[in-house]
């Protein structure tokens, strides 16, 4: 009680579930058996290529909203689609910033940098995690992935990507510059989600003050 809940974290799916009234469409449990069954079916006999093909052929809308080399999402999407489910119209339907007022008093602060300090950031970042020894994490997690390719970890950014480097596919330096690319898509995916709400406090990350500016503005809209 008189706790104050702090969220921290750039996914805006998961901050929108967590203040807004998002809803779970219920679904039939025998449905869902015989769907997963298909599902299964599906992974045994096509490739990561070929079940991409397959959700562009029954969902359009949600293939172009996912990347080919996320089995998980594509596969996911798939089984909402053959659930009878429209992914992109329970996107929309839960897309409730503008819509709806929430029942939570809470505010959105938003760090904002310069695009290129930000790009710059991500870089050095994934230099200085190859320096620490990331390597040894995927190369474990690449073993794993023969027994079980369902591993969530290698669904996120930053371990599938040296799958080439460790079968000699591709240089070091080619997978790390992939690395970075995907991590700047995946952050300018994220500024432009962000920036779309109106009711957010922009904070500037290029200050050493950014704790305290976040205090201010709290306690500021508490008087």
């Amino acid at each position: 009680m008189n706790k104050v809940p702090i969220i921290v974290g750039g996914t805006g799916l998961y901050i929108n579930a967590v203040v807004n009234n998002m809803s779970f469409q219920d679904i039939n449990k025998e449905n869902e058996d015989k769907v997963d069954k298909i599902i299964n079916k599906l992974k045994q006999k096509k490739n990561n290529e070929e079940l991409y093909e397959y959700l562009k052929m029954i969902d359009l809308e949600a293939s172009k909203k996912i990347e080919k080399e996320n089995t998980k999402r594509v596969l996911r999407a798939i089984k909402m689609s053959l659930l009878g489910i429209n992914k992109s119209e329970v996107e929309k339907r839960n897309d409730l910033w503008e819509k709806n007022k929430s029942p939570y008093n809470f505010l959105i602060f938003y760090i904002d940098m310069p695009r290129s300090l930000l790009y710059d950031r991500i870089n050095k970042r994934v230099d200085s995690m190859i320096n620490d020894g990331m390597l040894e994490e995927v190369k474990y997690l690449y073993e794993a992935s023969k027994k079980d390719d369902t591993i969530t970890a290698l669904q996120a950014i930053g371990y599938k990507e040296f799958f080439d480097y460790i079968e000699n596919k591709k240089s070091l330096d080619e997978c790390k510059e992939l690395l970075k690319q995907k991590t700047r898509n995946y952050a300018k995916r994220q500024i432009t989600w962000f920036k779309k709400l109106n009711d957010k406090i922009i904070i500037d990350g290029t200050k050493e003050s950014k704790v305290e500016d976040i205090l201010k503005e709290y306690y500021g809209k508490q008087t």
